[in-house]
């Protein structure tokens, strides 16, 4: 049977809200003031934060592969628990691409991926 388009919706909501608590909670188990603080101190050791997320999403996506193409049974992390740690780093990827980066000028603020643009 499939989704009526309520059930959809609301399927949408609580997964929204799971990713949520999930960050939420990650985070403060994780980090100190800094979300992405992980992402940072993995990309001082030579490599970006953007491959840090990207190498996480990396892993969960062939974790599902494994698990679903091969119709293994799960036996430490559950299918839904991948999927929503995947979307979960999505968003996180998400956050260091938009992130604001400050020059050493002071009054201009670098977004990854924008033209520098001073601050009013």
């Amino acid at each position: 049977m499939a989704y009526t388009k309520k059930e959809f919706v609301s399927k949408i909501d609580e997964t929204l809200a799971r990713v949520r608590e999930t960050l939420i909670s990650k985070g403060h188990d994780y980090t100190t003031n800094d979300p992405l603080e992980n992402f940072k101190v993995l990309a001082s050791h030579s490599i970006s934060q953007k491959q840090v997320a990207m190498t996480m999403i990396g892993i969960k996506v062939n974790r599902l592969k494994n698990l679903l193409l091969a119709e293994k049974n799960p036996k430490f992390e559950s299918v839904d628990d991948t999927v929503l740690d995947l979307i979960c780093y999505g968003v996180l990827l998400d956050a260091i691409l938009k992130e604001p980066v400050i020059s050493t000028c002071s009054n201009v603020s670098v977004s990854p991926g924008l033209i520098m643009e001073p601050i009013e």
